[in-house]
């Protein structure tokens, strides 16, 4: 086999050793990293449990969905963003961190940086 062979195959044993060890060390270090992505867990859970509801309402304004349907479906979504929205609210008094939408927090730091621009 040739040199570059070898370079290939020692780089995919490493990369491949690395994908597995990364969980490993994840848990072990504890922590910070464990909390920052329960909190992006939470919000991905009060993202989709939010986006259910506008479907739900949605099919129904729409036909697509029977009001008996609806009538069921519809509080057991409100459920399931409600305990979300306290789960983030949670993990944001736990923590002391703003379990923010990333694109939301981008939007009120551009507003910042406009109104202080439009002050001088």
């Amino acid at each position: 086999m040739t040199v570059l062979v070898w370079i290939f195959l020692i780089l995919l044993v490493g990369f491949g050793l690395g994908f597995i060890a990364m969980p490993l060390a994840r848990a072990r270090g504890g922590g910070s990293l464990g909390q920052a992505d329960e909190r992006r867990e939470a919000l991905r859970e009060k993202e989709g449990a939010l986006q259910l509801l506008r479907d739900l309402e949605q099919d129904h304004r729409t036909g697509k969905l029977e009001p008996e349907d609806y009538a069921v479906l519809r509080p057991e979504a409100e459920a399931r963003a409600i305990a979300a929205m306290k789960r983030c609210d949670g993990l944001a008094a736990e923590t002391g961190a703003d379990v923010e939408d990333p694109i939301e927090r981008a939007i009120r730091l551009e507003r910042v940086r406009l109104e202080r621009g439009a002050s001088r």
